[in-house]
């Protein structure tokens, strides 16, 4: 038996070559993995957020080939450099296959894409440019999706809030995979962007009331609008003219679809006389009565204090100068119980000829709760692309404007009792930028998560098998020092 300092010389070289062949393991795929999550990381954002995926799936599949090559190899191939040479033949094809992919499969699409671009006259990088800025570039994309949803007030993805409408009614959400909605209605039935995705309506075919919109529903309203009203400008035409022709038609006409609509049984269902149901449309309008509660709360306010004492000095001062133009009723209840009546006192004292219906039609704006239950008077417009525009400027400007995120109109975006949102921008530009953002996206999640694997896999195509030659050699090492060791040291 070997003496004791040849056992320990043993043991020590036997945990040397085992580290070694663990290490030289290890550090090709192991290493392999981390760079490849740190150029990965560089696709940020939501827009990449699936796309980040790829590369570290494409190293763990890579990985696990060469694995089980390893276990397959050990119970076929009895010699050792045999198993050393086909494992390192196909860690060598696992590193060059991405590579292969690369530039024999993708580059030709970069070629063909470069053309689409320049017919429509975006902008593209060449395929060299991007393989060597990929990361730039996909943040150049955030960069403008972000600014995006800024201007809007909106997330990329939709929001929604609560399950319910404002009269209980229930939200419809598309869940593909799912029953949640009424399929039969969603098949048969005009739906405003529901090839779009990424909403949830009511069961009017509207948005519900608590939803906002997402990115894609918020390009495709915006497309809707802007090529509708360039299409009609192309032809001499108004958008918005052709539209409100449309609607008097349907207001105007007796016999028209929207009338003899809201006399079924259906309409009368939500927009009946008693507006103490939570279901009636009608509950949530402006009426006279309510009008007055506002005007007199108003008033009370206006005649308190320093307030009341300022406005009292103003219409003594417009008395003194017009010999008592206001009446001394209607100047009483302007600083105290205000109504409409007094308002259309005042306005006759002035010489303006309004009544208590066109004050009531100018507050129309304000009573614009449409029942979720019932279609709007939109619906009704046979001209399939003018309904389309109708809808998108409903929820431009209307829908947009309940949820704080408005489309469409001279300010845009939070537009709120507190915020006053961004000024309008120029749709044409606008349109310009997400037809580009469109095309980008469409590629960069595809082809990007390749392109970060490139460098490292093009570095690691001899790294890869080198390490596991080196860890079969030092296993080898390590077995020869195991089998002296055995036999008690002896040489």
């Amino acid at each position: 038996m070997g003496n004791v300092k040849t056992v320990n010389s043993l043991k020590a070289r036997m945990v040397f070559w085992r580290i070694l062949k663990v290490a030289f393991y290890l550090l090709g795929f192991l290493l392999l993995f981390h760079l490849v999550y740190r150029d990965a990381g560089k696709l940020e954002g939501d827009l990449f957020e699936s796309a980040r995926k790829i590369p570290l799936l494409v190293v763990a599949g890579a990985w696990a080939v060469v694995a089980i090559v390893q276990i397959i190899c050990a119970f076929i191939f009895k010699k050792r450099m045999a198993r050393i040479i086909i494992v390192a033949i196909v860690g060598f094809a696992v590193m060059v296959g991405p590579l292969v992919y690369l530039d024999f499969f993708i580059e030709p699409e970069f070629d063909t894409l470069a053309q689409e671009y320049e017919a429509e006259g975006l902008d593209f990088d060449s395929y060299g440019l991007q393989v060597f800025n990929y990361a730039e570039l996909a943040e150049d994309l955030n960069d403008d999706i972000d600014e995006f949803l800024d201007l809007y007030n909106i997330d990329y993805e939709s929001d929604v809030y609560g399950s319910t409408n404002t009269d209980t009614s229930e939200y419809l959400e598309i869940e593909e995979g799912t029953d949640v909605i009424d399929t039969s209605f969603f098949i048969s039935d005009y739906v405003f962007g529901l090839s779009v995705g990424d909403a949830a309506y009511s069961k009017n075919g509207m948005y519900a009331d608590g939803y906002v919109f997402g990115f894609a529903q918020t390009k495709y309203i915006l497309e809707t609008y802007y090529n509708t009203q360039q299409k009609y400008k192309a032809d001499g035409e108004d958008a918005d003219e052709a539209l409100a022709a449309a609607l008097d038609d349907l207001t105007s006409d007796p016999n028209s679809d929207w009338n003899e609509y809201k006399e079924s049984a259906e309409y009368l269902e939500f927009y009946g006389d008693n507006i103490d149901e939570v279901k009636n449309a009608k509950r949530y309008y402006v009426t006279p009565e309510r009008l007055d509660a506002i005007l007199s709360a108003l008033g009370a306010n206006l005649g308190a204090g320093d307030s009341g004492d300022s406005l009292r000095s103003i219409i003594g001062t417009i008395n003194m100068a017009t010999g008592g133009m206001i009446p001394s009723s209607v100047a009483n209840s302007l600083t105290g119980d205000l109504s409409l009546e007094a308002v259309v006192l005042l306005a006759s004292s002035f010489g303006l000829d309004i009544s208590e219906d066109y004050i009531m039609e100018l507050l129309e704006g304000f009573s614009n709760y449409q029942s979720p239950q019932t279609k709007p008077i939109f619906y009704f417009i046979e001209d399939a692309e003018l309904r389309d525009y109708a809808y998108a400027k409903y929820f431009g400007e209307v829908h947009g404007g309940k949820i704080g995120s408005v489309l469409i109109g001279e300010r845009i975006g939070c537009v709120t009792m507190d915020e006053s949102g961004y000024e309008a921008e120029d749709l044409g530009e606008r349109m310009t930028m997400l037809k580009q953002t469109e095309k980008d996206l469409g590629y960069m999640v595809k082809y990007y998560p390749w392109i970060a694997l490139r460098n490292c896999f093009m570095y690691f195509a001899g790294l890869i098998p080198f390490t596991i030659a080196c860890a079969y050699l030092f296993a080898s090492l390590e077995k020869k020092t195991l089998d002296k060791l055995i036999k008690g040291g002896t040489r």
